[in-house]
């Protein structure tokens, strides 16, 4: 068995707050945690949470506070560990960004390719900034992409 200090603090936490709540195992806790919630989750996805295998997303955090009356420590996202994979992401990111300010200039003179990769680019700053007033939002309140 793996100590806290191996499951990191969110592992360490999870495991300790479903234990308190009275559920022995991941498996006996994810229908009550299914029934408090409304929120689904696998028994498998819960272990590897709680060995520090799996980095939840801030929903699942949620649903873990709900489910256990309890509040969670930071969850730590590692950086990428391999600086050859960082460097190919940060040199595909700028290849990116050259491309947008380019079709920022010059869209429609630009293949049909590259205007969907900028529309793409441009509506997931908007996402990010929360800019709403430049673009036609969906029900679900995605953003609307234009058809090129």
């Amino acid at each position: 068995m793996k100590s806290d200090i191996e499951r990191g603090p969110f592992g360490a936490w999870a495991r300790k707050a479903r234990i308190a709540k009275g559920w022995a195992s991941a498996d006996k806790a994810v229908g009550p945690i299914a029934d408090l919630t409304g929120h689904r989750m696998r028994a498998d996805y819960l272990r590897g949470i709680e060995s520090g295998a799996q980095v939840p997303g801030p929903d699942t955090v949620a649903t873990l506070e709900m489910a256990y009356e309890s509040v969670a420590p930071p969850v730590k996202r590692e950086a990428i560990a391999d600086p050859d994979l960082a460097a190919a992401i940060r040199e595909q990111t700028g290849v990116l960004q050259r491309l947008v300010d380019l079709m920022e200039r010059q869209q429609e003179d630009a293949p049909v390719w590259a205007q969907a990769v900028v529309s793409a680019v441009l509506a997931g700053r908007q996402l990010r900034s929360g800019d709403a007033e430049h673009g036609e939002r969906s029900a679900s309140g995605a953003p609307q992409r234009d058809r090129v």
